[in-house]
């Protein structure tokens, strides 16, 4: 990843950090249970408990597919709409997975604020992502 694109990123985050501690706590909480959503990924959990592969499989063969089309982009051969669309096959597999371990949303969203925050530190720090 070029220097440009992680500034861009390190941009990104800071930008959605701030806007999210502009909100109140009924926004995130809001923000984050969109009940179709929920509804959707529970489903497709209590679907997969009987499709005999474990969720962990669709995981890494979606994560697959995502290391593919971003490869396929460094060759300059990819397209966004299917690197977008791999993205989004990796985050519903993981949420499905995460569903079956019972992870609350909160503490998804707990985690991924820690871990972006750690990763801007580093970054101030040491100038590595």
């Amino acid at each position: 990843m070029s220097s440009k694109s992680i500034e861009d990123f390190l941009a990104f985050l800071r930008d959605a950090e701030q806007q999210y501690n502009k909100k109140s706590f009924y926004e995130h909480d809001k923000m984050l249970s969109d009940d179709k959503l929920e509804k959707a990924i529970k489903a497709v959990s209590a679907m997969d408990t009987k499709s005999g592969a474990s969720q962990s499989v669709y995981v890494i063969e979606e994560c697959s597919e995502l290391i593919k089309e971003l490869t396929k982009q460094q060759r300059g051969k990819g397209s966004e709409k299917d690197i977008l669309a791999e993205a989004c096959d990796v985050l519903t597999t993981v949420f499905v997975l995460l569903s079956q371990y019972g992870v609350s949303r909160i503490y998804v969203r707990d985690q991924i604020l820690y871990k972006c925050n750690r990763a801007l530190e580093r970054y101030n720090k040491t100038g590595e992502v």
